[in-house]
Order: structure tokens, then C-alpha cells, then sequence
């Protein structure tokens, strides 16, 4: 029997690790600080098993450090450097979320940059030129690393509806779990952005059984973030095409595809190379501020829910300290201060 194999894409290898609800879920708890085992999972509502299950292989990937309290048998999760990393991935989400559901916990709507002190946008840009990056500038091409790789063992875990309630303390809406917490549907997306659309093609490439690629397709369709259409007028074959909201996803794939040549590459190399058109360069995507146009920097953002929660942390107090109740989330180096506050 042949081996079935996937794409040697850094995108499809990074879906491995992160393509998950509850493991989503729970980086963002630990980037709100939520560090010991019975503050996640009273946060999350989730299983003990499942939450142990998950703390686990995050460690085993990399994400997370199990960093031992002191005088205690009892130990606290940290961020290692590739869970840090994974902050740009994170803000692609909550920048989907603010477009498409603006009333989400998570969909932080106002962003302070503390290099040029204003409330900003981040615009993903050509680490080259500078010049924003759409769907419609940028292409793909095989890079030296580009072939396939066996497929890994079928994973018994499903995507269960526990970890798509919109109830916990995460924030986080059930339509984006549907399409970012799942092992096949980022990597749909991500094909249909290379240009196949019809269900042979999306099935024959990324190997995926028909079953799931017919439910997946139908999620995104009833989402919105799909449309389906005949290839020809007239003609019964179909085609499935992004819609805004879909289109509207290339950040968050842009982000993930830089986090799994990071943190994911081998020594094949680069699988693919990204090349922006309008400067003809091979970029890297980064997050530039709206205003003042620097690099966007982890510990440099802060996060707040409206425009009078981030007054009361920017106004400086008679003494010119920031006030000490404020909420204002910041990226931080190993989850000890608030991100993505709900």
C-alpha cells in the first residue's frame, strides 16, 4: 500500500502543533497569565485529562516550559520561545475577529503602541519595501525544500464541541475555532490561496479523506468565508472561491507559514519561497504600525477593550506613573503580565 504523504509546506507542519481549539485556547490563558493547572482550567472549563493531554505535547512541541514553584511539589507553565513567537499569529486572529465579529471578548478594539504613542493598526507589510501585502501582491513559489513528506499518524483526537463553546473564559467566538482550532481547515485555506479550488484537487493535494474536506468546505461555506460556484456556466463541476471574509484570512496564514519556517524547518530547506510583487523581493511579512510605520514589537503592544479603558493607562497620574489597576495587555516574555485580556 503506498504511503500517503502531504506536502512539505512549514504551514501544514505548524497546523500539527497549533491547529487545535483547546490548544489555542490555552495560549491564550497563559499569555493572560493564567500559569498553574487549576487557573487554566477553571478558565477554560476544559477536562483535567484533556487539559493534561494538551499541557503535555505543548511542552513536548516547544511552546511551553514546566517550570517547578517554589517550596512546592507543583509546578506553572510558561512560554518558551516559539510559544512567544506564536504572539503575531495570535494578533492575526484577534484582527480577523475586530472585521468579522467586532463584539468577541477577545477582539480587543483599541491598540496602543508605546514606541510612537498612539492608538494604531497593525498592517502587514514587505519586511523589504515596507508596502502593505495582500492576497493579490504576493505569490508563492517552490523553494528548495518543496517536495513531501509521509503523513503522520491519523491523531485520535477529534475536534470535539467542548472546546467550541463561546462560554469560557477564553473569549474567543465559535465560528473562529471553527476555522482556526482545526488540523485540516487552515491548510484548505491555504491551498485555496494557491490557486486550487475544486474538491479533486484541494483532496489530491493535501491528501485529506473526502468525508472531512466535504464537511470542512461546508462549515466555511455556511461561514461565509467560502462561496461555491460552477467552473463553467452551465456545467454541473464546481469550484469553491474565498469570499472577503475568506480573503480576509491571509494575515493569520501569512503569520502561521512564517512561525512554521521558524520553528518547524528542517534541512530540506525553505519548501516554499514568498515574493512580493510590487518590489519583486522574497519578503518575510511583519506588522508594521498605521501610524508611525516601525516594525510592530511583542512587548511594544498593548491591547485594551475600548477607548476609556486605554485613557485611564495612557493619561499619567499627578505622580506620572501609570495607574496600577489598569488592564492593558501587553505581550510579555513568559505570560507574567495580561494579553488578550477577556
Amino acid at each position: 500500500m503506498a504511503v500517503k504523504q502531504l506536502p512539505r509546506f512549514s504551514i501544514v507542519k505548524a497546523i500539527q502543533v497549533v491547529g487545535d481549539a483547546w490548544t489555542i485556547k490555552i495560549l491564550g490563558g497563559i499569555f493572560r497569565g493564567e500559569r498553574r493547572f487549576i487557573d487554566i482550567q477553571a478558565a477554560l472549563q476544559i477536562s483535567k485529562s484533556a487539559l493534561a493531554t494538551r499541557l503535555d505535547q505543548m511542552v513536548k512541541n516547544g511552546l511551553l516550559l514546566r517550570v517547578p514553584l517554589p517550596d512546592s511539589r507543583r509546578f506553572e507553565y510558561r512560554l518558551d520561545e516559539a510559544g512567544l513567537d506564536l504572539w503575531e499569529v495570535l494578533l492575526a486572529i484577534r484582527q480577523w475577529e475586530l472585521t468579522w465579529y467586532p463584539d468577541t471578548l477577545m477582539a480587543r478594539r483599541v491598540m496602543y503602541h508605546t514606541e510612537c504613542g498612539e492608538f494604531v493598526e497593525p498592517k502587514l507589510s514587505c519586511n523589504i519595501c515596507t508596502a502593505p501585502l495582500t492576497p493579490f501582491n504576493t505569490t508563492a513559489k517552490a523553494g528548495p525544500g518543496a517536495g513531501f513528506d509521509p503523513r503522520p499518524a491519523p491523531n485520535a483526537r477529534r475536534r470535539g464541541s467542548a472546546a467550541l463553546r463561546d462560554s469560557d473564559g477564553s473569549g474567543m467566538n465559535n465560528s473562529t475555532m471553527l476555522i482556526f482550532g482545526d488540523r485540516w481547515t487552515p491548510a484548505i485555506i491555504a491551498t485555496l490561496f494557491r490557486g486550487l479550488s475544486r474538491f479533486n484537487e484541494i483532496e489530491a493535494y493535501l491528501q485529506i479523506p473526502p468525508v472531512i474536506l466535504a464537511g470542512r468546505l461546508g462549515d466555511l461555506v455556511e461561514l461565509g468565508v467560502l462561496r461555491k460556484r460552477p467552473v463553467n456556466e452551465g456545467q454541473t463541476a464546481e469550484e469553491f472561491r474565498l469570499t472577503r471574509k475568506g480573503l480576509d484570512i491571509f494575515p493569520y496564514i501569512a503569520m502561521l507559514a512564517k512561525w512554521g519556517d521558524q520553528w518547524m524547518s528542517d534541512d530540506h530547506g525553505l519548501p516554499l519561497t514568498f515574493h512580493h510583487k510590487d518590489c519583486g523581493g522574497q519578503y518575510i511579512p511583519v506588522f508594521r504600525c498605521s501610524c508611525c510605520n516601525r516594525p510592530l514589537r511583542r512587548t511594544r503592544v498593548k491591547l485594551f477593550r475600548d477607548a476609556n479603558e486605554a485613557e485611564k493607562w495612557t493619561r499619567p497620574s499627578v505622580s506620572g506613573a501609570k495607574p496600577a489597576n489598569s488592564t492593558g495587555a501587553e505581550f510579555s516574555r513568559r505570560g507574567t503580565d495580561n494579553i488578550l485580556e477577556g
